[in-house]
């Protein structure tokens, strides 16, 4: 299982996706 992986890459995605979200 690649747990970690997956929620480091969903952070990453996460805060470069949130400033586009918002506006």
């Amino acid at each position: 299982k690649k747990v970690c992986e997956e929620s480091f890459l969903g952070d990453i995605l996460w805060v470069f996706l949130r400033p586009f979200a918002s506006g």
